[in-house]
């Protein structure tokens, strides 16, 4: 199936944000790659039942979605009809319902036709006051859009970095609120992945094509 390869790939992409996590700027790469592998697995999907259907969509098609929802509401099949209400709702949930999937999708969607969207570090550290009491607490943020200053210049870093507690890679959700980057798209892919194992065991596909 065409779904389990892309799946494969968007989980080698989520291992790569695992494992350069706090790597400048490498990380801001794979989080796009991953958003770009994710977020199309549904279409991957989509492909796999347009052949069951045996529909007829070019691969020179400018918009497979379009065309592939076009042959959806065209047929008289119950089945198939039945299956356009169900991935219909599954992608308006994940999509614009889910708090995580929204958020991730309107990032890819602004990353692929508009402009790059880094997401910021956050850092939490131990320092001491003046008076050498009991240390605290501080937190900043760095925003990754200035990353290739940050590498080149990151004096700042260097000389707290033996105080680190913790270094967080975040997206924003809105002007309050915020999620680790690593989190957001592990529960995102298993989302959509869940999406795919329902679809297949109510729909199962009688080739593996």
């Amino acid at each position: 199936m065409h779904v389990e390869g892309k799946i494969m790939e968007a989980e080698s992409f989520l291992s790569k944000i695992e494992e350069n996590y706090n790597v400048l700027p490498d990380v801001t790469f794979y989080f796009d790659a991953f958003l770009a592998s994710a977020c199309s697995i549904l279409d991957y999907l989509s492909e796999d039942y347009s052949n069951e259907f045996k529909f007829k969509i070019s691969f020179n098609s400018k918009s497979f979605k379009r065309d592939f929802n076009n042959e959806m509401k065209k047929s008289k099949d119950r089945k198939i009809q039945e299956f356009y209400k169900w991935i219909t709702d599954c992608r308006e949930q994940i999509e614009q319902t889910d708090t995580i999937g929204s958020l991730l999708t309107q990032k890819r969607h602004r990353i692929t036709h508009r402009h790059h969207e880094p997401p910021t570090m956050r850092i939490r550290l131990r320092y001491k006051t003046s008076d050498n009491s009991q240390a605290k607490i501080k937190e900043f943020f760095i925003p990754w859009f200035e990353h290739q200053r940050t590498i080149s210049d990151n004096r700042k870093l260097k000389e707290i970095s033996k105080n680190v507690i913790e270094i967080k890679t975040i997206l924003a959700i809105d002007d309050h609120d915020s999620i680790d980057m690593e989190e957001a798209c592990t529960e995102f892919l298993n989302k959509i992945k869940k999406i795919v194992n329902n679809t297949l065991k109510k729909f199962p596909l009688t080739s593996k094509a």
